[in-house]
């Protein structure tokens, strides 16, 4: 049932309930009757996939290696107001494997001028690629030139011999050599 219970106002009923509003300032409401955002939906969250949720973007492409779900983040780049894709959030199927759902979530982002590229994934069993879309490691991170990490203490008034920054290595298994620090630079 469609009814407008306020000025410029439009709800869809079922079964006596309202499901979804559109106020008169355009904002869209599923589950809810105020909004402050454009797009707000309030449900009960279910669970789908291992996981309570309470929405999924699906992708109705045939079953291939790279299809999925994706959500883009855009807006206005120039004074024409011409809209953009800054960056995106994908979950995708990792292989082309009939029956094998292992999937990867990607971040990707766009260079002026370019196309959006994935910058990190995050693959099925777990490993994080940063500009690489096939982590081998648990953190594979690749680059065109001198790939660096940097740990940046911001502390403005260090003193003589006060460490800035650490990488520790450890070790969980208590039948070696311990659970603790094993090694540090």
């Amino acid at each position: 049932r469609i009814r407008f219970p306020a000025a410029n106002t439009i709800v869809a009923e079922t079964a006596g309930t309202e499901r979804i509003r559109i106020d008169s300032d355009g904002r869209v409401m599923i589950g809810q009757t105020s909004s402050v955002v454009p797009f707000m939906v309030t449900a009960t969250a279910s669970n789908f996939g291992g996981m309570v949720m309470t929405g999924v973007l699906g992708d109705a492409t045939s079953y291939a290696s790279g299809v999925g779900g994706g959500l883009t983040l855009s807006g206005k780049y120039n004074s024409g107001g011409s809209q953009v894709g800054y960056a995106a959030i994908r979950g995708l199927k990792e292989n082309g494997t009939d029956g094998d759902y292992a999937g990867a979530l990607t971040l990707n982002s766009r260079p002026n001028g370019g196309n959006m590229t994935e910058r990190l994934r995050i693959a099925s069993g777990g490993n994080v690629g940063i500009n690489e879309n096939s982590p081998d490691t648990i953190l594979h991170i690749s680059h065109v030139s001198a790939p660096t990490i940097r740990l940046e203490n911001t502390d403005t008034s260090l003193t003589s011999g006060q460490v800035v920054g650490n990488v520790e290595f450890k070790a969980v298994d208590p039948s070696g050599i311990g659970a603790n620090v094993i090694g540090s630079i």
